[in-house]
């Protein structure tokens, strides 16, 4: 199984994908997903699918888009990876399942060859890492605002500094 944030929400098994039918059950599955294996509260998954417009069913609604995706997702892959808990619900996924967990876990043996000199394999790597949100947004997850940049977030493993000096900046 693969779930998939960078780029269209989605989830795969060899040549299946999840037949998502709106917006809303892209967003809940995008907020399971953001953090996998962690519960995350009803009143989240309410803010994440319909902002400070939710309806007086949002619960209801919510329980509708959790129960499809749910079907679809054991379609896929016999498993119950949705699973109900106090206050919330969490998608169970295994290590590399989610892209952005292998986008961060690539990115990190980049920076790591880039500061043991090794710029070529940095490069390679850091490269590999880009490729899989290259063209590709979360169509679910805001945009960050130009503000919200910090100096920081460019010298963070895998972040501007490695990249420009390893020649993919």
């Amino acid at each position: 199984m693969e779930f998939l944030l960078l780029g269209s929400v989605d989830a795969r098994s060899g040549a299946e994908h999840l037949r998502l039918t709106s917006q809303r059950q892209r967003a809940v599955l995008a907020a399971l997903l953001i953090t996998p294996n962690v519960v995350v509260p009803l009143q989240r998954l309410v803010e994440v699918v319909w902002g400070e417009a939710a309806p007086a069913s949002a619960m209801a609604n919510l329980r509708t888009h959790v129960s499809r995706l749910r079907q679809q997702l054991d379609a896929l892959d016999s498993g119950q990876r949705i699973q109900a808990r106090a206050g919330g619900y969490l998608i169970e996924t295994r290590p590399d399942e989610v892209d952005v967990e292998r986008f961060h876990r690539i990115a990190d043996h980049g920076h790591r060859a880039f500061l043991a000199g090794d710029d070529a394999l940095a490069a390679q790597l850091l490269g590999q890492a880009l490729s899989h949100g290259e063209g590709n947004r979360c169509p679910v997850c805001p945009r960050p605002r130009r503000s919200t940049v910090r100096p920081s977030a460019c010298s963070r493993p895998g972040g501007l500094s490695s990249r420009t000096t390893a020649g993919l900046g």
